[in-house]
């Protein structure tokens, strides 16, 4: 096993190091059930492309510290409560720019991330998948990994019981 080599993030609620090929990205806001925040967010769009070109990188985990993997956006930081009352408003067009811009730079850099990507979630998630866990999912799938997602899902229904696609 070869030594970890960690990334500075800019923040510690974005936790990245490598080792043995793997990058290990960590969400680190447990008491927030590591949702999204106007730290972690940006921190995760910087780290991606880098990540991505690094010869010393093959493949990306994503992982959350405490009892969640990603919660979602945290709403508590939403509304723009930190912003300066004296700077003039952005209008709706460059809002709306902005946001897509965001989600270009992290959910479609993720869906589009040109290495194996898998997340590392808490417990057994069978029934119920946030759009982070979704999002996970169907990069599996889309990296062609279907054979062995499909073994993955045979081995949980034989031990814990008939996979619910099954109608039984």
């Amino acid at each position: 096993m070869s030594e970890a080599v960690s990334y500075d993030t800019g923040t510690d609620e974005l936790l990245c190091e490598s080792r043995d090929r793997v990058a290990t990205v960590t969400f680190n806001r447990p008491h927030k059930k590591n949702s999204l925040s106007d730290q972690l967010s940006p921190a995760l769009r910087r780290i991606m492309p880098e990540l991505e070109v690094r010869p010393d990188v093959g493949a990306l985990l994503l992982t959350g510290t405490g009892e969640a993997f990603c919660s979602g956006g945290d709403v508590s930081g939403m509304g723009g409560g930190g912003q300066n009352n004296d700077a003039p408003r952005p209008s709706v067009d460059e809002r709306v720019a902005d946001l897509i811009h965001r989600q270009e730079a992290m959910t479609l850099k993720l869906y589009e991330f040109a290495k194996p990507t898998v997340a590392a979630l808490p417990g057994l998630r069978l029934l119920r998948q946030d759009y982070w866990e979704c999002l996970a999912s169907f990069i599996l799938s889309a990296t062609k990994q279907i054979v062995q997602i499909q073994q993955m899902v045979a081995l949980l229904a034989e031990r814990y019981g008939k996979p619910i696609a099954s109608g039984g």
